[in-house]
């Protein structure tokens, strides 16, 4: 039996849905679609539909009477909200800005297939096509609560959590699961790795050694300090960036060797959280700001060859963040209505 999508996660679609609605006429989605989408939440946010009855027969294409949207629309609409960021970009004549971070989450490109962002309050990996303004919706069986993803040769790696076990789930480009990389005894840390282009695996040890798995076999990297928070990895350039909190950045080559190391240069009110590379190769780093009523979230972008901090975003009231074809990123206007 199919399971429906909570009742908060359609809820939280509404103002997007509108939004969308009210931009798109005739070029990216009709009017009769928006109308659906909008007649659904509206009747959810309203008590007047029971969430668990519809599809109880388990069949995704049986139409819900008076809404002209299938059963199955229902378990994909927890990902309205990203979706229709992406189709609301497409609207314009101009080719839309990639997003980088929604709700603090780094999005992943993959060429030639979408942008990957983690869907925690649904489960499952939300892979968007900007071209044509959908989005399709991975491992929604396989993963319970996944968080961290890397695109490398046309698979998607995720992370995920189940209890207190910890792995690492790999799909193909067209969502299959390949495998299960327990990672439970390798890290105390669930959610940070990096993928190598030779697809060994570096994850955060004790002491915030860097471990690399290849295969069976396990190595070491450098032993680092401790930060005064937990430490981040990228994938990036063909290396690991490793963020440690207070201390420093370091990228390392493939081979464990140091390309570049900084001081980390932000104190200690502004508390980074993820990091993200976008379409063009450029790292950015989201932080939020303490101490400030509003307008709390900043991301910075830093030259990927020196790891120089040369740009840094206005003040966003959500986490979610846009970059344009120089660089430039941007807060996300229609952020904050989640997943």
């Amino acid at each position: 039996m199919r399971s429906a999508p909570r009742r908060d996660l359609l809820v939280a679609s509404a103002e997007v849905v509108k939004a969308v609605c009210c931009c798109c006429t005739t070029s990216c989605i009709t009017r009769a679609a928006c109308e659906n989408l909008l007649r659904t939440v509206s009747s959810i946010d309203a008590g007047e539909m029971d969430l668990d009855e519809p599809c109880r027969s388990g069949d995704p294409l049986r139409p819900l009477p008076g809404l002209g949207v299938s059963c199955g629309m229902f378990e994909r609409i927890s990902a309205t909200a990203v979706a229709t960021l992406v189709v609301l970009s497409g609207c314009s004549s101009s080719p839309p800005e990639p997003l980088i971070f929604v709700d603090g989450r780094a999005v992943e490109p993959m060429a030639g297939v979408g942008l990957g962002v983690t869907n925690d309050g649904a489960g499952g990996l939300v892979v968007m096509h900007p071209e044509n303004g959908t989005a399709d919706t991975v491992g929604r069986r396989e993963l319970r609560s996944p968080l961290h993803v890397q695109a490398m040769h046309g698979r998607w790696y995720v992370s995920d959590v189940e209890g207190e076990k910890r792995f690492i789930v790999v799909f193909d480009s067209a969502g299959r699961m390949e495998r299960r990389l327990d990672v439970t005894r390798r890290t105390p840390v669930p959610h940070q790795f990096a993928v190598l282009p030779d697809e060994r695996v570096v994850l955060i040890g004790d002491d915030e050694r860097l471990i690399v798995l290849d295969g069976d076999s396990t190595g070491t990297w450098q032993l680092t300090e401790a930060g005064t928070r937990p430490s981040l990895l990228l994938g990036t350039h063909g290396g690991v960036l490793h963020a440690v909190p207070g201390r420093h950045l370091t990228l390392y080559n493939g081979f464990g060797n140091i390309r570049w190391r900084i001081e980390w240069p932000w104190r200690e009110t502004a508390w980074v959280s993820d990091l993200a590379q976008d379409p063009k190769g450029r790292i950015h780093l989201i932080a939020g700001i303490t101490g400030r009523a509003e307008e709390t979230f900043i991301v910075y972008s830093l030259v990927p060859e020196t790891g120089e901090v040369v740009r840094w975003s206005k003040p966003g009231p959500y986490a979610t963040f846009t970059v344009g074809p120089r660089g430039g990123v941007h807060p996300d206007s229609l952020a904050g209505s989640g997943f």
